[in-house]
């Protein structure tokens, strides 16, 4: 279960930004530039031959996230709280875990975070972690929450509930498999990455024709959240891995000229001191 130490960063989460030189095993680049008022020094990690986006030692950030150019959507994406299950390790999906004390103060703090950004609506997966956090962030706002069932996390089918060692233990052979081609398996009884990317996909076009030149929050899972940063960034999901995503982290993409720009990925600057 090595893989699991690349899942759960222990570095000091931040934002993400690239530019890095390479030391020893792992890559580290300051960057002297600013990424919305953001200048960041980033960590990409080398694990078991992979390049893995992660979080830099430090940041010095403003909070505001406005978008620089009129004519374009911006879409942020945030990752819900802690849950007692994401302490404790055990597959979520769409077994519905309410937030934690600790996700709920993540939650206030990706609120307060996000409040002086020109935010137009939010939406939700309707699983309770994830819409418990979408409520702190609409709340500043006056916005009621859209709940929407193309952010529902992936079905983990049989592995639902389970540690990563019970489920190895039921499935000894594709368990490990999920570390290794995640987007190439599928779970006892449950869904596919490709089945989640199809949908994700569809209702994330919906949302850019739905809101052109707004700001759009996006309330998901771990697993929805990867599988869209690595479609928004032109990547397939067999690179699912190599794109971190902490509890309440923020990544922020604008769409314009039919294209989508990264801004900052991974962002968990708002959460240093819980």
């Amino acid at each position: 279960m090595q893989r699991r130490a690349q899942d759960e960063c222990c570095l000091k989460p931040c934002t993400v930004s690239i530019q890095s030189l390479l030391k020893d095993a792992t890559l580290t680049g300051l960057s002297p530039f600013d990424v919305l008022g953001v200048t960041t020094i980033l960590v990409l990690t080398w694990h078991s031959g992979l390049l893995t986006a992660c979080a830099p030692w430090r940041t010095i950030y403003s909070t505001d996230l406005t978008p620089k150019e009129e004519s374009m959507t911006r879409i942020i994406l945030v990752r819900h709280g802690q849950t007692e299950w994401n302490r404790v390790v055990r597959f979520r999906g769409i077994i519905d875990v309410p937030l934690n004390d600790t996700g709920l103060a993540q939650a206030r703090a990706v609120g307060r975070r996000l409040a002086p950004s020109p935010i137009s609506a939010v939406y939700s997966s309707p699983l309770s972690r994830a819409y418990q956090t979408a409520v702190a962030i609409a709340k500043p706002h006056g916005l009621t929450v859209v709940p929407h069932e193309g952010l529902r996390d992936i079905d983990f089918g049989a592995w639902g509930g389970l540690t990563p060692e019970e489920a190895e233990e039921m499935s000894p052979n594709l368990l490990p498999r999920w570390y290794t081609e995640p987007h190439l398996i599928r779970p006892p009884k449950g869904g596919t990455l490709g089945e989640l990317r199809e949908r994700v996909v569809l209702f994330v076009q919906d949302i850019l024709a739905r809101h052109p030149d707004e700001t759009i929050v996006l309330v998901a899972h771990q697993v929805v959240n990867r599988v869209l940063c690595c479609y928004l960034i032109g990547l397939d999901s067999s690179h699912y891995w190599r794109i971190s995503q902490d509890n309440c982290c923020i990544d922020v993409f604008d769409y314009h000229d039919g294209r989508f720009d990264v801004v900052t990925l991974n962002d968990t600057c708002h959460l240093t001191g819980l």
